[in-house]
């Protein structure tokens, strides 16, 4: 999957981003410019320049107290407080993009015409006119339109949910920008519903829900409401939670809402985690997007998923695509693949597997949905698999022989530390065999039976260096393995 620039950051905010997430993730959080230049596919000047600019940007936007970017040398490093996140930094280049002004002015109704905007920002009508062109092109791809007098025409529901992924990208939990009367009865609303089901929300859950109801009002208000049932999966029980919905909607909003527009949140509500155990999905025959992807696993895994794997993983599936059946669009143009290292090392077998998967979908009818949600599928299913799928499903397992002076108990405790490293397939033993991969000792050794085992001598205790030096030998080792061919299901086509 290609990542594509967004039309609500221009390149030079993309890549002061890029630049901050690379040395996020590095060790120490620190990293040569020469890797930067490389990992950026760019030249240093424009990683200086990138770094100025996010330097100064940091001040501007006062976030000093929160992150500092300093050069020494040919290295950058940051430090950050605990509470500091990219996407702090992210939603401010959002909200201030032209783009993004414009489609919130859009959606609140108060865009008139291209000319009195240009006059109130101080900014050409070409300018103007080129940014609406492009918000035109985006709005296509959800098939939606923009009309003569600059209203978004369209499935009432894919507005809605268009809306919806833009401002849980641009606004996430710092902001709520709807009006006062409206954060009310939200509030009031999450109250109620957490009451009467006795299910405590989490603070992402509270997010999503604020969002979607928020710009359900909104549209309601402006005489958008959904009248039409809609055909949504069938889920066993909907009647009972449907009806708490209703009585807690009733008692927070001060217009009624109609029986459709109480389905469609009941829908909603249904697919956040904490409400799982009422999205009971009829059985019968699988839909397309589950029949799809357990085909292609089987084919790429063959002979390795038995019956219950393959329950589990129809389970999770059904769920992840309860959502994308019924409201069609669970992403936008903001949203990005993935892109972690500690993933790249841990589990390439499966970002192969899923990156091959949505790369190379039919392209017909049935499979569009998994086009149009391509980067929700993919990061969806990556921790779909690495939640259910273990270890020594792709691997043979890495054999370490852990053998100090101390003892017993002291082996013992070093074993249940290694132990915890639970996304690689590692066997510990205390006996030294022909195919040990490492030996952890605390004393040297000279022996010929296994000239490609690697002896790492640790301190009693091990330091965080000690540590670092095993994890680095794993690594290596892992990627040996993967080269030589005893990765038995790494070879996705």
């Amino acid at each position: 999957m290609e990542k594509g620039m967004s039309i609500f950051l221009s390149k030079a905010d993309t890549r002061k981003l890029l630049l901050l997430h690379i040395i996020e993730e590095s060790f120490q959080q620190q990293i040569t410019i020469s890797e930067l230049k490389k990992r950026m596919e760019v030249s240093e000047f424009i990683v200086i320049s990138a770094y100025e600019e996010l330097k100064e940007d940091i001040k501007n936007y006062r976030l000093s107290d929160q992150i500092a970017i300093q050069k020494f040398n040919k290295i950058l490093k940051i430090k950050r407080t605990m509470n500091f996140s990219s996407k702090s930094l992210r939603s401010i280049y959002i909200q201030r993009s032209l783009n993004f002004q414009i489609i919130e002015d859009i959606f609140e109704e108060k865009f008139s015409n291209p000319s009195d905007y240009a006059e109130r920002f101080y900014i050409s009508r070409t300018k103007v006119y080129t940014q609406i062109t492009g918000i035109k092109k985006q709005l296509k791809k959800y098939e939606l339109t923009l009309s003569s007098q600059f209203k978004i025409l369209g499935n009432e529901l894919t507005i809605r949910m268009y809306f919806y992924n833009l401002y849980q990208s641009c606004y996430g939990g710092q902001k709520i920008p709807f009006p006062k009367k409206i954060r009310s009865q939200i509030d009031l609303f999450l109250k109620e519903i957490q009451k009467r089901s006795a299910i405590q929300l989490s603070q992402t859950s509270i997010d999503k829900l604020r969002f979607f109801i928020g710009i359900s009002l909104q549209r309601i208000q402006r005489k958008k409401g959904i009248k039409q049932r809609m055909t949504f999966t069938t889920i066993i029980d909907f009647k009972e939670m449907n009806q708490v919905v209703l009585e807690a909607a009733e008692k927070a909003f001060s217009d009624k809402m109609g029986a459709s527009e109480v389905e469609i949140l009941t829908y909603f509500i249904l697919n956040l985690d904490e409400f799982s155990q009422f999205l009971a999905l009829e059985k019968g025959k699988l839909d397309d997007l589950t029949d799809y992807f357990l085909t292609e696993f089987e084919a790429s895994f063959e002979n390795r998923m038995n019956q219950k794997l393959r329950g589990q993983i129809t389970t999770y599936l059904r769920r992840i695509h309860y959502m994308i059946l019924n409201f069609n669009y669970l992403q936008n143009e903001l949203d990005q693949p993935i892109q972690a290292r500690f993933v790249e090392e841990n589990y390439p077998e499966v970002l192969i597997f899923c990156s091959s998967l949505i790369r190379n979908t039919p392209n017909i009818k049935k499979y569009q949905l998994i086009k149009a949600n391509n980067i929700f599928l993919f990061n969806h299913y990556i921790f779909l698999l690495i939640d259910i799928l273990p270890p020594s499903f792709f691997a043979t397992p890495i054999k370490v022989c852990v053998d100090f002076s101390l003892g017993e108990n002291y082996n013992k405790f070093i074993t249940r530390n290694i132990q915890s490293f639970d996304f690689i397939n590692i066997e510990v033993t205390n006996r030294l065999t022909s195919d040990t991969d490492i030996l952890l000792c605390d004393y040297t050794i000279n022996d010929s039976r296994n000239e490609e085992m690697q002896v790492i001598v640790w301190n009693a205790p091990p330091t965080t260096s000690d540590w670092a030096n095993f994890g680095d030998c794993i690594s290596t080792l892992r990627s040996e393995k993967k080269q030589e061919g005893k990765f038995e299901a790494y070879g996705v086509s």
